[in-house]
């Protein structure tokens, strides 16, 4: 028996309409196979769902754990397809408690849970719900509310078909036609079929991403693990290398910027900008925030971004900020540490020096004496030539110079007595710099005294400290040749029981490297013959003296500042 046409007609259709379905579901999985993000998923699929219908638009509910998404997809008046993306959060009492839905929100309730009764005249057997006209859909009293609450106005077919995406999370798929009768139901059966594959899609690309995120984020807490635990790297290092194993770690790594502050220093890419899209979390170090460590994206204009982070990176800034923090808190350890033994080989080596001084000292200072008294004497008589006399008086020049090596030697080494006395160290600055006001205006220095009124009177060798104060004020004069500031400060610590002269100067300061043997004797910067190089060292023996400790800060060509600590309440120990 012959086919009609008709038929023939019907069968093509159908061949063609299924052809189409088929290769519909390829693409989908093809699409979710691809390593792109959610966003561009999206986009991709629902172009082929609109080419593949008809629809004038498209929309998709999306759920993940509690919260879902809601992405629409429709044609414009230029027949451009234009996409929107909003999100939500589900509770669970508006899922279950059927009561709080009427009519045709009850039904699409039933169609997000996937629990659905086929009693109801417009649901299929799957619990897809579908009708031609709207309109004639709903004919009680709130069918324009209802209508509202589906689709827009202008739209008269709809169909909205569910799909699981996992054993948890669920979605549809809803399809939206301004003309009447727009579906079949041949058409609805394949479009829950493609729901279906669209759920396995969703699920495929939701693990892919999962998984891929999760693989960059352990390398960048790989990569700041094997930073911790080299050696070798200083806290500077570390943090400079760290700030770039961020942006790689994040979901759009070419947009993607980061920088991590730390005690106010800041470390951060080459690119980094100050975006209004950026995650931020703080680092502490016993409950006080030192600092914080911040990623941005400089995506410019894109209509999705207010969703570019993903939860799991702020925990993943969170884990970053952890690791930072004992990082620091163990490189700032050593460091104290380091600068602890340093100081302790410092004070054995002055201490070394100091014996060794104490010992040439006395062993000089009797020869020297007999060479003194015997010049002197021999001054004293008249047969001498003049020629002699001038010899004598070199020797006797030359003696009282090397007398005054071996006092400051013996400073030093602390073996100089001291007359400890109660001593106002304000009283004791004003009367020591009385005589150095002149020669500071005359090299066009400036002398600014912040005396603190309320500093108390402490037990000292008056004229030890005098002697401490005169020649720092000098070295710091020495050191401004263009002239500069002198600034002479006394502050009273008395919670911690001492009180501070700070002398700063404005001039070429000293490398940081010298520091360490500023206080060595004989050691100067000084052209030769302008100086002993005991100047500091005697410094030290008579603040070590005092029970009291020296504190040096230096910036090159910024300036230097010696703060002398003494004890309030020292008392001598003769």
């Amino acid at each position: 028996m012959k086919k009609s046409k008709k038929s023939i007609q019907n069968i093509a259709s159908s061949a063609k309409l299924f052809s189409d379905y088929c290769n519909l579901t390829k693409k989908i999985l093809r699409s979710a196979s691809r390593e792109v993000s959610q966003i561009d998923f999206l986009k991709v699929t629902s172009k082929y769902l609109l080419i593949f219908s008809g629809c004038d638009g498209i929309e998709l509910w999306l759920q993940e754990d509690e919260k879902f998404i809601h992405w629409r997809a429709h044609l414009n008046q230029d027949w451009d397809i234009e996409y929107e993306l909003t999100k939500g959060e589900i509770k669970d009492e508006e899922i279950s408690n059927k009561n709080k839905f009427l009519g045709f929100k009850r039904i699409f309730g039933d169609v997000f849970t996937s629990n659905v009764s086929v009693s109801h005249p417009f649901l299929t057997e799957n619990g897809s719900f579908w009708t031609g006209n709207i309109e004639k859909t709903f004919i009680d009293e709130d069918k324009t509310e209802l209508r509202e609450i589906l689709v827009d106005k202008k739209f008269q077919s709809v169909a909205i078909i569910p799909f699981a995406i996992d054993n948890s999370n669920n979605g549809f798929l809803q399809l939206n036609s301004k003309n009447e009768y727009f579906f079949t139901e041949k058409e609805i059966i394949l479009y829950e079929g493609i729901t279906q594959t669209f759920g396995v899609a969703i699920a495929n690309s939701r693990a892919q991403s999962a998984l891929k995120e999760r693989i960059k984020e352990l390398t960048c807490l790989y990569g700041i693990s094997q930073l911790a635990h080299k050696q070798d790297l200083t806290l500077n290092e570390i943090l400079t290398r760290v700030v770039k194993l961020l942006p790689p770690s994040f979901k759009y790594p070419n947009v993607c910027s980061a920088a991590i502050t730390c005690y106010g220093k800041k470390y951060e890419t080459e690119n980094f900008s100050g975006s209004d899209y950026k995650l931020r979390s703080p680092i502490k170090i016993n409950d006080k925030k030192i600092g914080w460590v911040e990623v941005a994206y400089s995506i410019g204009s894109d209509e999705f971004e207010e969703y570019l982070f993903l939860p799991e990176e702020q925990n993943l800034l969170d884990t970053v900020s952890t690791q930072l923090s004992l990082i620091i808190e163990r490189k700032k350890a050593e460091e104290e540490r380091e600068l602890l033994e340093e100081q302790l080989r410092h004070a054995d080596r002055l201490a070394t020096i100091g014996q060794l001084s104490s010992g040439i000292a006395h062993e000089l200072n009797e020869p020297l004496g007999n060479i003194l008294g015997f010049a002197q004497l021999i001054k004293k008589n008249d047969d001498i030539p003049d020629s002699i006399k001038d010899d004598i008086e070199k020797i006797i020049k030359a003696s009282l110079h090397s007398r005054e090596v071996i006092k400051k030697l013996m400073l030093f080494a602390r073996q100089m007595p001291t007359k400890k006395d109660k001593t106002d160290l304000n009283k004791l600055i004003q009367e020591g710099l009385y005589f150095i006001e002149t020669r500071c205006k005359k090299e066009g220095i400036k002398l600014v005294k912040e005396l603190s009124p309320d500093m108390p009177e402490i037990i000292a060798d008056s004229s030890q400290l005098y002697q401490v104060l005169v020649n720092l004020v000098v070295n710091g004069i020495q050191a401004m040749e263009n002239g500069g500031t002198l600034r002479i400060k006394t502050v009273a610590h008395r919670d911690k029981n001492y009180v501070s002269i700070l002398v700063s100067d404005t001039g070429v300061g000293i490398d940081k490297n010298m520091i360490s043997k500023i206080f060595m004797p004989f050691f100067t910067t000084k052209d030769i013959g302008e100086g002993t190089g005991l100047g500091l060292a005697v410094v030290h023996g008579i603040v070590s003296a005092h029970n009291g400790k020296i504190d040096v800060s230096s910036e090159p060509n910024k300036g230097t500042t010696f703060e002398i600590k003494l004890p309030i309440n020292y008392e001598s120990e003769e």
